[in-house]
């Protein structure tokens, strides 16, 4: 199934779109950017061409379908006629990644209605992946032109966390992994079941709207035990995650 699936809503339909076209790009832009690692500066400003571009993309192809609405993104604040409604854009969420020819990057759209995040896309251009959720519509996955329906894992031991450290592995007797990509990509792995936490550090609204709103529809417990570091988990775990940080903040 592609973007018009009949999961999608009209304001889904309109962000996958954005998305897909904003994309379009990406994987030759990545092609090129593997080529230039040996050329000291080169990458750098060839990502931030791109980045530019498809944040360009985006607020283009949304205002055309969507006049009134506003835009927030890292490089601009757009307020439109509809205040209670605006997009919260990421451009290219592992901008960082890109730039090194790793290939775990993604845009992502979350649409903001008043105060709260009702629907949300985290497009992988690479691979063609999208994650996408609406408030209270389930969360699908769709690649190879299939569309699914996914949840969040249930288990409890033996699960796998990512952005964690080796010793909070140990101490749950789970494995625990360093994450090399964008926070929304591991958010919307977590949504999937194929991974079963993970713990962030830095909680950008540009990096985690989307993610963080795909995850907790998909049933995961989304936790903040201090300013800076954000917990999702998928609920199965007897402690917390967050409590167990808790604890060793309490004790460090």
């Amino acid at each position: 199934m592609d973007s018009s699936s009949a999961n999608m809503s009209a304001n889904m339909t309109v962000m996958a779109a954005a998305a897909e076209g904003a994309g379009r790009w990406l994987p030759r832009d990545f092609g090129e950017i593997q080529q230039l690692q040996s050329s000291n500066g080169a990458p750098e400003k060839f990502a931030a061409v791109a980045y530019s571009k498809v944040e360009k993309t985006l607020v283009t192809a949304l205002l055309e379908t969507r006049p009134k609405y506003g835009i927030l993104s890292p490089g601009q604040d757009m307020r439109g006629a509809d205040i209670s409604h605006r997009f919260i854009i990421q451009p290219i969420d592992g901008i960082e990644f890109f730039t090194r020819g790793l290939a775990t990057f993604a845009i992502t759209i979350a649409l903001q209605e008043q105060s709260a995040i009702v629907a949300a896309i985290v497009y992988e251009p690479l691979f063609d992946r999208m994650y996408f959720a609406e408030r209270g519509a389930g969360v699908f996955v769709r690649e190879a032109r299939l569309t699914r329906r996914i949840r969040v894992s249930k288990r409890s031991a033996g699960g796998l966390i990512i952005g964690a450290d080796s010793s909070l592995g140990s101490t749950m007797g789970t494995n625990s992994s360093k994450f090399f990509g964008a926070d929304s990509v591991a958010l919307s792995l977590l949504a999937a079941g194929a991974i079963d936490g993970f713990i962030g550090r830095g909680r950008s609204i540009f990096n985690i709207s989307a993610g963080s709103f795909i995850a907790n529809e998909a049933g995961a417990k989304i936790s903040t035990p201090d300013a800076d570091t954000m917990v999702a988990e998928n609920g199965s775990f007897q402690p917390s995650l967050c409590d167990i940080i808790l604890k060793s903040k309490k004790e460090a």
